[in-house]
C-alpha cells in the first residue's frame, strides 16, 4: 500500500507465490481490491474468498503430481517436451546436451546404468531431469528466474501430456 493509496491491496496465496520489489505479485490465487477508505470492511470477505479456494487448488496440485509420477512417456513425447522446454525458455539451449545425457542415464541407455525409475520412464523422470538442469547458475541469487522456469516446466508437462484436465 502506498501513502496516497494509489496501489491496490492484494492477497496472494498458494504454493508458487512471488512478490517483486516493484510490488508485482503472482501466485496460484491473487485477489485485488482498491485501496479506499472502506478497504478494511472488504478485507474479511476477500480473505475468506481466497482461503475458500485453497482446498480445490491443493487437491488439483496433488492430482497433478500423482499423474506426473505415474504417466509413462514415450521417446517421442520426451523429445517433444525437451524441444518445447527450450522454446518456452524453461531450459536454456546451452543445457540441452546435459539434459539429454541425464535423460539417457536415468532411462538406462548408458552402459552399466540401470534405469532409476524402472523400465519405462515417466513424466516424473523428465520433470526431475529438467529440474536438475534448468536452474540458473546463480539460482540462489536469481530466485525469480528459477521460479518462472519451475512454473513453466509444470505447465509444459501438464499441457504436453494433457494431465489433470
Amino acid at each position: 500500500s502506498s501513502h496516497d493509496k494509489s496501489f491496490a491491496k492484494k492477497i496472494t496465496i498458494g504454493s508458487r507465490v512471488f512478490l517483486c520489489d516493484n510490488l508485482a505479485a503472482s501466485g496460484d490465487i491473487v485477489l485485488t481490491t482498491k485501496n479506499t477508505k472502506n478497504v478494511l470492511k472488504r478485507l474479511p470477505a476477500l480473505v475468506a474468498s481466497a482461503v475458500s479456494k485453497l482446498p480445490a487448488e491443493i487437491a488439483y496440485q496433488e492430482r497433478l503430481m500423482d499423474e506426473i509420477k505415474s504417466r509413462e512417456v514415450t521417446e517421442s513425447e520426451s523429445e517433444g517436451i525437451l524441444i518445447e522446454a527450450v522454446r518456452r525458455d524453461v531450459l536454456p539451449p546451452s543445457r540441452l546436451g546435459k539434459v539429454i545425457g541425464l535423460w539417457d542415464r536415468e532411462c538406462g541407455r548408458c552402459e552399466d546404468e540401470q534405469p532409476r525409475y524402472g523400465d519405462q520412464p515417466t513424466a516424473w523422470t523428465i520433470y526431475n531431469v529438467l529440474t536438475e538442469t534448468m536452474r540458473p547458475a546463480d539460482h540462489h541469487g536469481n530466485v525469480p528466474v528459477a521460479m518462472d522456469r519451475t512454473i513453466g516446466l509444470t505447465r509444459l508437462i501438464e499441457e504436453e501430456l494433457d494431465l489433470a484436465a
